[in-house]
C-alpha cells in the first residue's frame, strides 16, 4: 500500500492559508469488482476509452495490430460501434462526449493534414473544418453542444484555438500575453480551461495554462510550486495540462516540473492540481523512490475528474514498476483505489459528474501481448 499525500498550496491570488497535507491509504478501500465491466473494440489490440457521460455512453480510441488508431462509441447498453471516416489516414485523436451522446474529435485525413468530425447520437457523422485550415482539431463538446478546438492555416504560418456556439457561431480564443491559446476543456456553462503555448516567435517551448469563464474573460492558472527538496535553487514548470472542468467552474489537471540545485536536476515529475472558481490552486503528488528519475524522488500524479459530490479522481505512477494506480478522493478525505478484479494496473482516463467511471485495465501478461481492455464503472 501506498500513502497519497495532498499538499495544498497558496494561490497567487489569494493570500490564505489551505488545510495542511493529508496521508491516505487509498489501498485499504478498493473498489467493489462487481460494479465494474471490461470491454474491448471487436478486432482490437488496444482499447483505450477517454469519456464517459452520466447514462454510462462511453467513447475513445482502439489501436489494430497494424498501429492504426480508430474511434469508437460503447452505448448504455454494452454495443459497441468503432465510427467509419470516409477519408481517413489511419489515425484518431482527441475524443470528447456530452450527455445527449454526441461525439467529436479530430483524425488525420487524406485531404487535409487534419479534420474534426461530429458523430450525432443516431451515427451520423460530419466533418468539420475551420474555413482556409490545412488543420483542425476538436478537443471538446459541452451538454449544450458548444464545442471546443484548434485549427492551423493552410499555409502553417498562424495557428489558433477556437469556440463553436450552439448556434455554430466560431470565436477565436484570445488572452494576454503572447500566447497561443489551446482549449482542452469546457462546461455545461461555456467556461473553458487549456493550454496558453508560449508564441513559437519567443524561442520558448513553456506551455501555461488559462480559465476563460462564461463571460470570456480570460486569466492565467498559476501553479504557487512549492519546491520539495531542501537543495533546490529554482524551479521550472513545464508544461500546465488541464484534463476536465465541472459545472461550477473548478479545473483539473496535471503539471509537469524540474527542480534545479544550480545546474543538476533533483525532483521532477507530474503533480496534480485543482483550480478553484475563486483562483485558489490546490496540488496532489506522491512522493515515491528515486527509481524512475535520474534526479530524485518520482512524482507522476494526473487528476483526470471531479464529481458533482466534489470527488477528486485521478492517477498516479508507482514508484519503480511502470504501473499506475487510480483513486478517488472524497471530499471526508477517504481515499478509495479504484481497481479492476484480475488487472494487473486500473487507470481511470474519465469521470462523469455523476461518478461514472471509464478507463484502461492492463491484463498481468501486459509486458508480454500489450493487450489492454476498457472498462466502465457505474
Amino acid at each position: 500500500m501506498l500513502p497519497f499525500m495532498r499538499h495544498p498550496l497558496p494561490s497567487l491570488h489569494l493570500l490564505r492559508t489551505l488545510i495542511p497535507a493529508i496521508a491516505l491509504l487509498v489501498a485499504a478501500h478498493p473498489v467493489a469488482a462487481q460494479s465494474t465491466v471490461t470491454f474491448a473494440v471487436p478486432g482490437a489490440h488496444t482499447t483505450l476509452p477517454l469519456t464517459v457521460n452520466n447514462r454510462g455512453v462511453v467513447a475513445g480510441l482502439y489501436m489494430s495490430d497494424t498501429g492504426d488508431t480508430g474511434a469508437f462509441v460503447r452505448d448504455a447498453r454494452g454495443v459497441i460501434s468503432p465510427l467509419e471516416l470516409a477519408d481517413s489516414a489511419g489515425f484518431t485523436q482527441y475524443v470528447s462526449l456530452n450527455l445527449s451522446g454526441t461525439v467529436v474529435g479530430a483524425y488525420y485525413s487524406t485531404s487535409v493534414l487534419a479534420r474534426g468530425f461530429v458523430r450525432t447520437p443516431d451515427g451520423h457523422i460530419t466533418p468539420f473544418d475551420m474555413p482556409g485550415a490545412g488543420l483542425t482539431l476538436l478537443s471538446g463538446i459541452n451538454d449544450r453542444g458548444a464545442m471546443i478546438g484548434a485549427y492551423i492555416d493552410s499555409a502553417f504560418s498562424r495557428g489558433a484555438g477556437f469556440v463553436v456556439s450552439p448556434r455554430g457561431e466560431v470565436e477565436e480564443v484570445t488572452g494576454p500575453g503572447d500566447h497561443i491559446y489551446l482549449p482542452t476543456v469546457i462546461n455545461t456553462t461555456g467556461a473553458i480551461a487549456g493550454i496558453a503555448q508560449d508564441h513559437p516567435s519567443n524561442g520558448s517551448a513553456f506551455a501555461g495554462a488559462f480559465h476563460r469563464d462564461a463571460s470570456g474573460a480570460v486569466s492565467m492558472i498559476d501553479i504557487p510550486h512549492v519546491p520539495l527538496n531542501s537543495a533546490t535553487t529554482r524551479v521550472n514548470i513545464e508544461l500546465v495540462h488541464p484534463t476536465g472542468i465541472n459545472a461550477a467552474g473548478t479545473v483539473t489537471g496535471r503539471y509537469v516540473f524540474i527542480e534545479w540545485a544550480g545546474n543538476t536536476p533533483v525532483e521532477g515529475g507530474s503533480i496534480g492540481f485543482l483550480r478553484h472558481p475563486d483562483g485558489s490552486v490546490e496540488t496532489f503528488a506522491l512522493p515515491g523512490s528515486p527509481a524512475a528519475y535520474p534526479w530524485g524522488d518520482e512524482y507522476d500524479d494526473v487528476i483526470t475528474g471531479l464529481t458533482a459530490a466534489g470527488s477528486v479522481v485521478g492517477h498516479r505512477g508507482v514508484p519503480g514498476t511502470g504501473g499506475r494506480v487510480s483513486y478517488v478522493l472524497s471530499r471526508n478525505g477517504r481515499g478509495t483505489a479504484v481497481e479492476v478484479d484480475g488487472s494487473l494496473w486500473t487507470l481511470v482516463r474519465a469521470t462523469s459528474p455523476s461518478g461514472v467511471m471509464t478507463g484502461t485495465t492492463y491484463l498481468p501478461d501486459f509486458a508480454e501481448t500489450g493487450l489492454t481492455l476498457g472498462f466502465i464503472k457505474r
